[in-house]
């Protein structure tokens, strides 16, 4: 999920459509992208992968940490944090936010599995996309169930999807060992595209790519 996310980081970045569309043969509108990274470092795995995706750099920032008043910093929390978040988009005119994942960045005692606590995380995500003109992704781990539709693998509240216009869903392809498919579960915003399969390859910079 982290590399199909950052491939879709670097293409707004430099104004790329996805496949099978012109992919990197047209520049579109490029974009400002804000990450939220908790499991992998920046320095050597993130922004490794981004330039191997070919991401314009200049346009790619990664909110880390936030210092509290005693000096201390820890991980962005929301909604505890949501103004430092949105201070954030607004100064540097973001218009892609992703969060990896979404669990790391969420106020200690609110529970995934609660649809209540699940709201108190999406509602002020919903008004500053809202506010902002910015799309935000945030990122779950699948859960350990089998059996069930694509839309109910998402680990945590049904809530989560529910809140959003878009879901995704990335996983192995059922025909081929080699390869990944990433499809829609839902979209309110206009008809379902159709899914795309993908391979991860070996960078000139070690690093893996789409």
């Amino acid at each position: 999920k982290s590399s199909i996310t950052l491939d879709l980081a670097a293409r707004y970045s430099r104004g790329w459509s996805m496949p099978p569309d012109a992919g990197c043969s047209e520049v579109r509108n490029p974009g400002n992208v804000l990450i939220f990274a908790a499991e992998d470092p920046v320095d050597s795995v993130v922004a490794p992968r981004l330039i191997a995706a070919d991401a314009d750099m200049s346009r790619i920032s990664v909110f880390e940490s936030i210092e509290h008043d005693d000096g201390t910093e820890d991980l962005p929390r929301l909604p505890s944090n949501a103004a430092a978040f949105e201070a954030e988009i607004v100064e540097k005119e973001i218009g892609l936010v992703i969060v990896d994942v979404l669990n790391c960045f969420t106020d200690p005692g609110l529970n995934a599995y609660v649809d209540t606590d699940c709201r108190k995380i999406t509602t002020p995500l919903a008004k500053i996309a809202e506010r902002n003109n910015c799309a935000i992704l945030f990122l779950r781990h699948l859960n350990k169930s089998t059996g069930q539709s694509a839309a109910h693998r998402g680990g945590g509240s049904m809530a989560l999807l529910g809140a959003a216009r878009v879901g995704w869903l990335a996983g192995q392809h059922p025909d081929d060992d080699e390869a990944k498919v990433l499809c829609c579960t839902k979209s309110n915003l206009a008809q379902r595209p159709q899914s795309i399969a993908y391979n991860i390859e070996k960078a000139r910079n070690g690093n893996p790519r789409i």
